[in-house]
């Protein structure tokens, strides 16, 4: 069975609603999504457990959500394994995207629209500046990149 990757990296828990296995989770993600965790490695729940100071409960609750999601394998008496990526899937992701953006793009261009030019304001703030002062921060701008799509289709 193929499982499609969440890419949402924002957590959607309110802090005083997280639990331990909730900031694993986070950290394991996170781990996986800037590449210190690379598809085909192998772990254990002693080795996460230890690497974040907790218990493995949390860690096993963390990793059997990271698995439902398609990040991770358990291995038999074996520890876990990060998943390769499937790139078949990230190529019809994209032209899914492709196709949602154009079609969010025909709207804004629709003159009975109204567009939250404030939104689209700040995109320009970020994207449209001279290249002496663009961020040099490869996950400060990933995140902008997605906060660009996401902010393109619901304009």
């Amino acid at each position: 069975m193929r499982m499609i990757h969440k890419y949402n990296l924002a957590s959607t828990e309110s802090p005083s609603n997280r639990t331990r296995a909730d900031d694993v989770y986070e950290k394991i993600k996170n781990e996986i999504s800037e590449f210190r965790l690379i598809p085909g490695d192998h772990f254990t729940e002693s080795e996460i457990s230890k690497r974040f100071n907790v218990s493995r409960t949390p860690v096993r609750q963390a990793l059997f959500r990271l698995q439902s999601e398609g990040y991770v394998q358990v291995q038999f008496r074996a520890g876990w394994r990060v998943q390769p990526f499937d790139f078949d899937i990230f190529e019809q992701l994209y032209d899914l995207r492709m196709v949602l953006e154009v079609a969010a793009v025909r709207r804004l261009c629709d003159q009975d629209r109204r567009v939250d030019l404030a939104r689209l304001s700040s995109l320009q703030q970020i994207w449209l500046v001279p290249a002496s002062e663009r961020c040099t921060d490869g996950l400060q701008v990933a995140s902008w990149d997605e906060q660009f799509h996401t902010t393109l289709v619901e304009a």
